[in-house]
């Protein structure tokens, strides 16, 4: 459905006045490939999700074969007051904001004329929440006819030069209007339709970023229909989805200091003995209740509180099996780590035997994953049954007062600490430590010195071989060192939102990177690297500044640089992926021990949402400093325990001496009964001396 418009053939510029040929290039928009705009749309959506926690964004607005579920309103008030300001403008039912991804259509907001900000009433009820704040898929909405024309814009609309202008049915680079939805045939086999048989005028225009990337709609919904929208109602609504726009940059902005204040929190926690944000967040949250308005409800639910709790940090299991038990079962897993490389863990017999175990029983990818917004929906929209899990967490809430704020004792519950901690500080799904003194000989300092300032002088692209930077490495390998190179990495600690080292489980993924794999990716990585991965598993470009033709709705790959290093760290990126199947982007970080000169482990962290990818600036950053605690605490507790070692040992010798030394003391008593010369009594008296300073 296309008409066309006086601004499709007017010189594009800025709607109010006419650009000069210098501001002319300013307004130029850069088309973005479907891959970058969706992108662009997680930037805006996951900060605006941290900031205000909608408990039902990830809920479906038209489940198969059911009602449409009980609405919620929007949690961001502001952005609730801009949608309701647009109805009571243009004199419609109501204003839905969305944010549309390549796959699903997320509505932060939906809003009527007469629906409160403060409670849950309105006046008239037809003002009632219809789907409230939700999400369906981009092919149930209808703006999935228009986000591919919306994306070929180049410039901002221009202004027709009749004033009293009226635009119409049609779909354009700037606008997407239905005049009466029921005499179009096409769009009335969608839910969006289906669900609404009151819906009759559709209106929609793009929300963009300062590039001009398509994030999402600002659109109209009214029961009557309409003849159009003139001239000067479609600029008020361009206005308006600037200031959605606006409000949502200044939501990056505050969500950026609240996730600044939980990674510091988190570094902070680790430092003072700490395993676990979850108490700092209840305080957060109560106090974010507190403050959510005068008609709120007085106190706090805690139910709810709970929910949003297990839906922000998962629930892990503890493991109460006695020690020797796990023992045993951590050696069977060792037998057979080797043999269950690059299989899928799918046998029956072996999930059994896993399952009896309390190890890893599936891979990365046996999760469900058909689409994040199912999962993350079966997450919010589950209560947690007042039997089972509530114990489960009732315990877990026991078990972190009984072991907060001790200091750790060995180097896997610094791993086991650390690992927690980074995993809800980054708010990602699990992290792994993995022990990196296989895979890195210790190199000389002369050379390490000038492979660091070589690594420098490069911005950080290494193009140094392994022999060079490792000269303890050598081509060629006897059949010991093949074998050592392909068995599975060891685990120093991890953290999952089902099971953690500090609650004494096994993971229940299967992660098995060779050695020789862990020391390529430190080779090409030597200060870290972000994997970004599309849904299918194929390597995603991080650099963010994909462009595609403006004449073509099909998202358009740049052609990849011919350089063989380019291509070493891609095959690295892919090999890793299949490793860690289902993840959507990973974070690997070595770090590096300067007191040995080696590296002492790996760090890997992995988010399953496409919903959250790391940032290299931010997040690479914050490893680099949680791993200098990380080294301090391993070095605090490696001084511990030698001192230990150093007290045992001289408390087992001076037991062992002390009785010969009673035996040596008694001889020289008896030698002096018996007359001796001057000289002997002279030798018995410093034996006897030298006795009582050794006792």
């Amino acid at each position: 459905m296309t008409e066309s418009t006086p601004e499709d053939d007017a010189r594009p510029g800025l709607r109010r006045g006419e650009p000069s040929e210098e501001q002319e290039d300013s307004y130029f928009m850069r088309p973005r490939t479907e891959r970058a705009r969706e992108r662009d749309v997680f930037r805006y959506l996951h900060p605006w999700a941290e900031a205000n926690q909608p408990a039902f964004i990830s809920r479906a607005a038209f489940p198969d074969d059911q009602n449409t579920p009980e609405p919620e309103a929007c949690p961001d008030i502001t952005l609730a007051a801009l949608a309701q300001l647009g109805a009571l403008r243009m004199n419609v039912r109501r204003v839905v904001v969305s944010l549309i991804s390549c796959t699903v259509e997320y509505v932060p907001a939906e809003s009527t004329k007469s629906m409160s900000l403060q409670y849950d009433v309105v006046e008239d009820p037809k003002d009632a929440p219809w789907i409230g704040t939700c999400s369906m898929k981009r092919s149930e909405g209808l703006n999935d006819f228009a986000i591919d024309h919306w994306r070929k814009a180049t410039h901002l609309r221009q202004l027709p030069e009749d004033p009293v202008f009226y635009y119409t049915a049609g779909i354009s680079k700037h606008h997407f209007i239905i005049p009466d939805v029921h005499r179009q045939k096409d769009e009335k086999q969608r839910a969006f339709v289906k669900r609404a048989s009151w819906l009759r005028f559709f209106a929609s225009v793009p929300l963009r970023d300062p590039r001009g990337s398509v994030i999402g709609s600002y659109t109209l919904l009214d029961d009557k229909p309409r003849f159009g929208i003139s001239a000067h109602e479609l600029s008020y609504l361009e206005d308006m989805a600037d200031t959605v726009t606006d409000h949502l940059e200044a939501t990056i902005v505050r969500a950026q200091r609240q996730r600044s204040e939980r990674l510091i929190q988190g570094l902070a926690l680790f430092n003072n003995g700490m395993d676990s944000l979850r108490h700092w967040w209840l305080q957060q949250d109560d106090r974010r209740l507190y403050k959510a308005g005068r008609y709120r409800k007085q106190g706090i639910d805690r139910s709810g509180q709970d929910r949003r709790l297990a839906a922000e940090f998962g629930i892990q299991e503890s493991n109460d099996r006695p020690l020797a038990q796990r023992r045993l079962a951590r050696l069977r897993r060792g037998r057979g780590r080797n043999a269950s490389l690059g299989t899928s863990g799918s046998n029956s017999a072996a999930e059994k035997t896993r399952e009896s175990e309390n190890v890893g029983g599936r891979d990365f990818g046996q999760e469900s994953l058909k689409n994040d917004s199912s999962r993350d929906s079966s997450r919010s929209k589950e209560p947690l049954k007042a039997g089972r899990q509530q114990k489960e967490e009732k315990g877990a809430a026991q078990d972190q007062k009984s072991h907060s704020g001790l200091p750790a004792t060995s180097p896997t519950q610094a791993y086991g600490r650390a690992s927690n901690l980074l995993r809800e500080a980054l708010h990602a799904e699990g992290v792994y430590f993995t022990d990196a003194n296989m895979a890195t000989p210790a190199p000389r300092r002369s050379r390490l010195k000038s492979s660091e300032q070589q690594s420098e002088q490069s911005e950080g692209t290494s193009t140094t071989s392994a022999s060079e930077r490792y000269p303890g490495s050598t081509s060629d390998t006897d059949a010991s060192d093949k074998d050592s190179n392909d068995r599975p990495c060891d685990l120093n600690g991890f953290s999952s939102r089902k099971r953690s080292t500090i609650k004494g489980t096994e993971s229940e993924y299967l992660f098995n990177l060779p050695v020789k794999r862990l020391e390529s990716l430190i080779r090409r990585f030597p200060r870290g690297h972000i994997f970004n991965y599309e849904d299918s598993g194929d390597v995603l470009s991080s650099s963010g500044d994909e462009t595609g033709s403006a004449g073509s709705g099909e998202a358009t790959e740049p052609k990849p640089v011919p350089d063989s290093r380019t291509n070493r760290k891609d095959r690295d990126a892919q090999k890793l992926g299949q490793i860690m199947p289902g993840a959507r982007t990973i974070a690997f970080f070595p770090v590096w021990d300067s007191s040995s000169e080696r590296y002492r482990t790996c760090l890997f962290v992995w988010s399953m949402t496409p919903l959250r990818y790391f940032d290299p600036a931010e997040d690479i950053t914050y490893l680099a400093a949680f791993s200098h605690s990380l080294l301090a605490e391993l070095g605090r507790v490696e001084a511990m325990a030698a001192d230990r070692a150093k007290s045992t040992f001289i408390s087992s010798m001076s037991h062992e001496l002390r009785s010969p030394l009673h035996g040596v003391l008694a001889g020289a008593e008896f030698l002096l009964e018996s007359e001796p010369t001057a000289f002997q009594e002279q030798m018995i008296s410093t034996i006897s001396m030298a006795g009582r300073t050794l006792l």
